[in-house]
């Protein structure tokens, strides 16, 4: 059996988890999809519309068709996935402090000059710059997810209904 506080912080894990990884493989599913399930394909394409361009040139292929995000979207996602992985082999999962940020700006710096670099006209990025650049950035997120999760969950943990410092919770008269 396991701790209350435990319990719920793996369940989130799990949950947080599967989001993910279901993140990282639907821009493969959209490509495979094309000509078996356009209706499908059509929905992951749409539904990563709002949050990638889909370049089709900056976009790895397979099956002949781009994915559903570009270069650096995807390593991002792969980061994002990579990064839970490693979190609890590392850190637990109840870790509450976050990281400093010094994390978050040494992962922002190669992909902030891999976007600038080639717009002041110094260089051209590639496929593999893109998705390098987004797979370290990637990385580093759940570093600073998690620990927010677990104090969200654990400072909830213990309170009558769940309230927050200075909620008042009131009984019917």
């Amino acid at each position: 059996m396991c701790r209350a506080g435990d319990c719920r912080l793996l369940a989130i894990y799990l949950v947080l988890l599967s989001m993910l990884l279901a993140l990282a493989l639907m821009p493969l599913a959209a490509p495979l999809l094309v000509g078996e399930s356009d209706f499908a394909a059509g929905l992951i394409y749409r539904g990563f519309s709002s949050m990638c361009h889909q370049i089709p040139e900056r976009c790895f292929s397979l099956s002949g068709s781009p994915l559903a995000v570009c270069h650096r979207c995807y390593g991002i996602y792969l980061g994002l996935l990579g990064g839970l992985l490693c979190h609890p082999l590392l850190f637990g999962l109840g870790r509450r402090s976050l990281p400093s940020p010094r994390l978050f700006i040494a992962a922002s710096v190669p992909i902030f000059f891999d976007l600038a670099l080639p717009l002041l006209g110094f260089y051209a990025n590639s496929s593999v710059s893109r998705a390098l650049t987004g797979l370290i950035f990637g990385l580093s997120l759940p570093f600073y997810m998690m620990p927010g999760l677990a104090d969200l969950v654990l400072s909830r943990l213990g309170r009558p209904g769940g309230t927050r410092d200075g909620d008042r919770q009131t009984s019917p008269a």
